[in-house]
């Protein structure tokens, strides 16, 4: 809810949708999911993946789920990654498959210095 308030902030319409016939019914310009790990891109819209869980999230998941998450990350056109131990980590899957990373861009909060 709060990502998207801050992009109703922009003047942009949202909506959450979970359904891919709800996003080609929509048309929007672009989707943001939250959950890469959980679903993989599914329409022909460009998709950006809101690429924050640690790694280590799907290693104590079910073989299968494992699997699935691991081949979902890898589905989006772009990814907003929380750090670069996370930038690290998609470029390397993406390196093991012989492509190039995808654009990523960093999604994380600046915090001033301590005085």
């Amino acid at each position: 809810m709060r990502i998207a308030r801050a992009i109703e902030g922009l003047g942009w319409e949202t909506a959450i949708l979970s359904r891919s016939l709800q996003v080609e019914t929509m048309d929007p310009d672009g989707v943001l999911c939250l959950h890469p790990q959980v679903t993989a891109k599914l329409t022909h819209h460009p998709w950006l993946a809101c690429y924050w869980n640690p790694p280590s999230l799907l290693k104590g998941a079910s073989d299968t789920a494992r699997v699935h998450g691991e081949a979902f990350e890898l589905t989006f056109d772009a990814y907003l990654v929380s750090g670069s131990g996370l930038e690290s980590h998609l470029a390397g899957l993406m390196a093991e498959l012989g492509r190039d990373p995808p654009p990523a861009c960093p999604f994380m909060s600046a915090r001033p210095a301590p005085p």
